[in-house]
């Protein structure tokens, strides 16, 4: 089964570069360039993973995580930072626990396809969640 991705990234470039990359290792992607339609578009494609920069306009990394965690539709959804941020800084706001995971932007994108893979890997989302996700975004859309 394609493992599904949600980027989110205020770098045009880094999200092309990204969008990119995992499509040609087979996943399904979408990115965006703003946290908050990154959170609207979960409910839309429901995927098995998200990949977000911290430091964005009007809505960062975190403040999404802090979104996706209270809702309890979409909070087994695991989440990748990947930031310039000191990995120090980042720890405070990063949960290993809940499947988030920190990842400084270096010149690095085969360490983040890696990593990305054993996240779907180790927290496998099952079908009956992601529709379930999807129906609810079809009762808002309605």
């Amino acid at each position: 089964m394609t493992k599904k991705l949600v980027i989110i990234d205020d770098s045009s470039t880094q999200l092309n570069i990204l969008k990119t990359l995992f499509s040609n290792n087979g996943w399904e992607v979408c990115g965006v360039q703003s946290a908050k339609i990154g959170y609207e578009l979960i409910f839309d494609f429901a995927p098995d993973l998200i990949i977000t920069d911290a430091i964005m306009p009007l809505m960062g990394g975190f403040q999404l995580i802090k979104m996706i965690r209270e809702n309890e539709l979409i909070s087994k959804i695991p989440v990748i930072v990947y930031s310039v941020l000191n990995e120090n800084n980042a720890k405070f706001y990063i949960n290993e626990e809940l499947s988030e995971y920190f990842l400084k932007k270096e010149n690095n994108h085969d360490e983040l396809l890696e990593l990305a893979q054993e996240i779907v890997a180790k927290f496998p989302l099952d079908e009956d969640y992601k529709k379930e996700i999807l129906r609810e975004s079809l009762k808002h859309a309605i």
